[in-house]
């Protein structure tokens, strides 16, 4: 009767043992897969991301365009409406030719102002930024000839100090 007894306990004893080994599989299988699932999550959310930053980009620049287009529409308009308008009070043809004549100057000397202003503005910026790539290089070169100095310095001291310590070193022994 014992010995059933002690089998009995040893068999639901190793029953015990493989149903724990079982539950820690299934543990550790489930922790791998929510490590990959907030993996996956994650680069979904990057993917929204960077998916939302496009469309942003795609309508900043659709809204710019349509500014531009919205701006070349207001200047024909308004050049239609200056032309009718010189038309409608200028009916004679000769004043009306000299009218239009220096219509097109002013409109030729404006454009070709608003180009020289552009390329000047062009010059400055570029200017500007020729100098602040002066002064970074300028900047870093100060910075590695610093480092070498120091390390120089450095050099010399350790040199000293090794010298003093053989000198003392000396004067001990013969003392």
């Amino acid at each position: 009767m014992e010995r059933s007894v002690q089998r009995l306990f040893k068999q639901n004893l190793l029953n015990l043992f493989a149903s724990w080994k079982n539950v820690a599989k299934e543990w550790k299988d489930k922790r791998l897969k929510y490590l990959e699932c907030s993996d996956n999550i994650g680069y979904y959310n990057k993917r929204l991301a960077v998916e939302l930053w496009l469309k942003r980009t795609r309508a900043t620049k659709q809204a710019r365009l349509n500014c531009k287009r919205m701006k070349a529409k207001y200047i024909l308009m308004r050049q239609r409406l200056i032309f009718e308008a010189w038309k409608r009070r200028n009916s004679e043809v000769r004043f009306f030719y000299a009218r239009l004549f220096n219509f097109g100057n002013i409109n030729d000397h404006q454009a070709a102002r608003v180009g020289f202003s552009a390329i000047a503005s062009f010059a400055k910026s570029k200017e500007f930024v020729m100098a602040k790539r002066k002064e970074h290089s300028s900047k870093d070169s100060y910075d590695i000839l610093q480092s070498l100095y120091k390390k120089k310095l450095l050099c010399y001291m350790k040199d000293l100090q090794s010298r003093t310590r053989k000198r003392y070193d000396i004067e001990r022994s013969r003392s």
